[in-house]
């Protein structure tokens, strides 16, 4: 496959974003570290809201939004996404896009929702924990809410709606503003995000696990069409599938490679093909012969998986990577051709945005050599002219503190696990060690194959506990008793080990030295971290001609958690909760595999591809807008970010989101109301005060004896930011990458 250069607006983005000094990444256990007061860091502009400026236009103009879940700027090109270009050429492409962070899909559906980042939202993903919830996931099976839940579920968003009293979202969403200015909507894809956009059923939702309303999907049934097959789950067993609905949106398998001891994980060099694409082809038509011709709702979402479910099977740098790209251009073109089949193509916007960037999985290639894949077979070392591929890049969490030795329990709610992306060393050992439990003592099942032990949480949790939501590219860490020391205690260690990057803490511990706060980003809560459910989330929709119309009471409880050491009682009724951390993985934005740039560390998933660190390549996805509303050909060179897409839209419609945190983006559009277009963006930094005395662990060993003997235990975090000066007097800032040096 010939190599795809670096674009020149990410090679700009590298040397701007990149701090001083030799770049490399964490360690282990510290001697002595120092944790002296650190001074304040640069705050970011307070939270004002979308209220003020030009009123939105008079008509809504229809919209159609499409996510393509995982989409990076630089994957973009003529030979795989034909469609997506020309659309880029007669509408708007935002040359300086920003996912939220943590860049999970989860996080940025809310952002999508709302306008809102989490500390406003207050919505966690993908993986959260959420002790006190009940309920059944979308396949009707109980929820086990002790354990941290991944949330691509539309039965345990709902479960977790309920537990909340309803604030799930803790803010109006785009979608109920449409609906109460009486606007049609219909939201169609991926399990999770979808649904998360109209959690209440407002209009229609096509999930791929369920269709909304039942009315609706009795209709289908009757029409002979095939349903997403837990459909009636949703519905209490209605309506009865027909005996040959089959599973429409089920996904292809992954081709495999096999590494020594029978481990496997996804064949980078494979070329079957994309794991979604029949699964989108039947979501797509779904949308465009029974809801797009029969109903043209005024405001849709479209969300499809690919490239993202390729690119974590076999790497975004590989074949099937890019024929996921190619797929996915082509349902873009079957949507495009409708619009004109029906004549709707002059008068409707269509936006297409993904959620994230994605990077490959991979270590150090200097410590962990890029191995050659050969008829589905590892082949020894890459050498000079050879593509090679990492075995390397994720780390268990839980176990590494428990071999740490740290007098913490950790718990991540996973059984035992094995990885093929856990680490193979040049001498061809394997960083984790396979193990054996013969009996099932250890994971449950006798003649169990393993690499990490089991850490369930138990009944009931020690004093010293650490529940770890792994996500990925980042991880949450919660601490129940609210114990500040063991929270200084985990940052240290995270700090010591390379596998970790920048370190975000609650500011209710206190400043701990190399780390910056989670308000630093817009990930702490505001008006405090409440423990129960509350009122739902108050702020009217309006638009003109509409009075506001009320959607609940009161906001959050102010203040702080109430939490006392020592008290790990499950909390009840469940509220959306801020971790006590949040932790990027480290990365490499420069290391190319396959032919894309851009590597990270991650969780033990066993995945060649992942997103949700804060490297610039997670950070900066894509926005492209093309339709009546728009500019015809032009660049934005103003940040921008997911955060403002739902607040655009809602102009769009002739309606205001007066709760969101970001922005219209008036320079975007054919006719912007005079005086509402930004100036230039001015690039900033901020660091962390440096943590000293560390002592540095390699990722080569699990139990930390791997010293990093050329470092003197310096640890300095960095956060790259734009900061945009609106005419309404607001600043909006853009996080471009947070990253970490060990010196």
């Amino acid at each position: 496959m010939p190599a795809r250069a670096l674009s020149g607006a990410i090679a700009l983005l590298l040397a701007a974003c990149a701090a001083p000094g030799p770049g490399v990444d964490d360690a282990t256990a510290p001697a002595n570290p120092d944790t002296t007061p650190v001074a304040p860091v640069i705050a970011p502009p307070p939270a004002s809201h979308n209220d003020r400026g030009p009123r939105p236009p008079a008509q809504a103009t229809r919209t159609i939004v499409f996510v393509w879940d995982g989409l990076r700027p630089d994957a973009i090109n003529p030979d795989d996404t034909p469609n997506l270009v020309a659309l880029r050429q007669r509408g708007v492409w935002f040359a300086d896009h920003h996912a939220t962070f943590p860049t999970f899909t989860m996080v940025n559906a809310a952002s999508f929702a709302t306008g809102a980042y989490p500390a406003g939202n207050g919505f966690w993903g993908n993986t959260l924990w959420a002790p006190g919830a009940s309920g059944n996931d979308a396949s009707g099976r109980p929820i086990d809410f002790r354990q941290p839940v991944f949330t691509e579920d539309w039965g345990v968003l709902d479960a977790l709606d309920r537990a909340s009293n309803g604030r799930l979202l803790r803010v109006p969403t785009l979608f109920e503003t449409a609906q109460q200015a009486g606007l049609k909507t219909a939201v169609v894809g991926k399990s999770g995000p979808a649904f998360l956009q109209d959690r209440r059923r407002g209009g229609i939702v096509i999930d791929e696990n369920a269709v909304f309303p039942l009315d609706f999907a009795q209709q289908l049934r009757r029409d002979g069409v095939a349903l997403p097959r837990n459909t009636p789950v949703a519905h209490g067993g209605q309506p009865a599938l027909a005996p040959d609905n089959g599973n429409p949106t089920a996904l292809a398998p992954v081709a495999t490679v096999k590494l020594r001891g029978g481990l496997v994980s996804g064949d980078p060099t494979d070329s079957s093909g994309p794991r979604a694409t029949a699964a989108n082809k039947a979501l797509l038509g779904l949308y465009l012969d029974q809801v797009l011709a029969r109903r043209a709702p005024d405001l849709s979402l479209i969300w499809l998986r690919e490239p993202d479910s390729t690119e974590h099977a076999y790497g975004p740098g590989s074949a099937n990577a890019r024929l996921a790209l190619r797929a996915q251009d082509e349902r873009l073109g079957e949507l495009l051709a409708r619009l004109a089949e029906l004549k709707l193509d002059a008068s409707t916007n269509v936006i297409v945005v993904s959620d994230h960037g994605h990077s490959s999985v991979g270590g150090s290639p200097q410590l962990f050599p890029p191995r050659v894949i050969a008829d589905g077979k590892l082949d020894g070392i890459a050498t000079d002219g050879q593509t090679g591929w990492p075995v390397s890049g994720e780390a268990r969490t839980a176990e590494l503190i428990a071999r740490a030795r740290l007098g913490i329990a950790a718990f991540d709610g996973a059984g035992c696990q094995t990885s093929a992306m856990a680490g193979l060393r040049r001498n061809g050992s394997n960083v984790y060690p396979l193990l054996f439990d013969a009996s099932g003592a250890l994971c449950g099942q006798p003649r169990t194959q393993y690499q990490t032990r089991s850490y369930k949480l138990p009944a009931t949790l020690p004093p010293n506990a650490v529940v770890i939501a792994a996500n990925g590219g980042a991880e949450y860490l919660y601490v129940p008793s609210g114990d500040s020391n063991l929270v200084r205690k985990l940052a240290t260690f995270l700090q010591s080990r390379e596998e970790y990057g920048a370190v975000f803490v609650a500011a209710r511990h206190g400043r701990i030295a190399g780390t910056l706060p989670l308000s630093a980003v817009r990930l702490e809560a505001e008006g405090g971290d409440a423990e129960s459910g509350g009122a739902p989330a108050d702020g009217a929709a309006t638009g003109p001609g509409n009075a506001a119309s009320a959607a609940g009471a009161a906001g959050a409880a102010p203040g702080t958690t109430g939490r006392a050491a020592g008290n790990t009682a499950a909390r009840a009724p469940f509220a959306p909760r801020t971790p006590d951390i949040v932790v990027s993985f480290d990365f490499d934005a420069g290391a190319v595999v396959g032919d894309l740039p851009g590597t990270i560390q991650s969780s033990f998933l066993n995945s060649r591809g992942m997103h949700g660190s804060f490297s610039p390549v997670d950070v900066h996805n894509t926005l492209i807008a093309a339709g009546p509303s728009f500019k015809a050909g032009g660049v934005v060179q103003q940040p921008s970010g997911n955060v403002d897409v739902a607040p655009t839209v809602a102009w769009l419609l002739g309606l205001r989101m007066p709760r969101a945190d970001g922005r219209v983006l008036f320079e975007a559009l054919a006719k912007p109301p005079s005086g509402s277009v930004p100036g230039a963006a001015v690039a900033a930094s901020v660091a962390a005060t440096p943590a000293t005395g560390l002592r540095f662990a390699l990722p080569t060993s699990a139990d930390g004896a791997d010293l990093d003997r050329n470092k003197t235990g310096r640890h300095e975090t960095t956060l790259n930011f734009k900061d945009l000066r609106l005419p309404d007097g607001r600043t909006l800032r853009y996080f471009d990458q947070a990253k970490v040096q060990r010196k």
